[in-house]
């Protein structure tokens, strides 16, 4: 639902940006309960998951403005490919696996249970605490980060 918020408030104020949703093909119908759930600017959001492969990742990131994700794959492809990041670390610790580069804003709480994912449990856990770690990353706070970043971009064309 985070993810939700966030693409609408920023699809309300950025109406001109296409917001493209990727994951693999597992990751296909919980993508879609995402794209689903967001109310407005329809035609503004692509869904492509399971759709493209690795070279088409590469170009589309090329393509992109910037990138929104969870630790994960796309997001030290992007980091590589000089594509500014907006990063949500919960599970594991940024301080080893954020992205290197110029501009990637990272978010983690540090809360007491994390980082839970790691090498010493074999990277499997079973959160108890509700994925606590990245529901108290707030969509306001991403909001202003990303919505600063697009003002700096935009504040002479619209």
């Amino acid at each position: 639902e985070y993810f939700t918020e966030l693409t609408e408030r920023l699809s309300n104020k950025y109406n001109f940006i296409k917001f493209i949703f990727i994951g693999s093909k597992e990751e296909q119908e919980y993508v879609k309960t995402v794209t689903n759930s967001i109310k407005n600017q329809k035609q503004n959001i692509i869904d492509i998951s399971g759709k493209i492969d690795l070279h088409e990742l590469a170009f589309l990131l090329k393509k992109s403005l910037f990138l929104v994700t969870n630790d994960y794959g796309p997001m030290h492809l992007a980091s590589l490919l000089s594509i500014p990041t907006f990063s949500f670390f919960g599970p594991e610790t940024p301080q080893l696996f954020a992205p290197i580069g110029d501009f990637h804003k990272i978010f983690y709480k540090n809360i007491y249970c994390s980082p839970c994912h790691n090498i010493y449990n074999s990277k499997i856990h079973k959160c108890t605490n509700d994925n606590l770690c990245l529901r108290e990353i707030k969509v306001d706070e991403a909001y202003l980060e990303i919505d600063n970043y697009l003002g700096k971009i935009f504040k002479n064309e619209h």
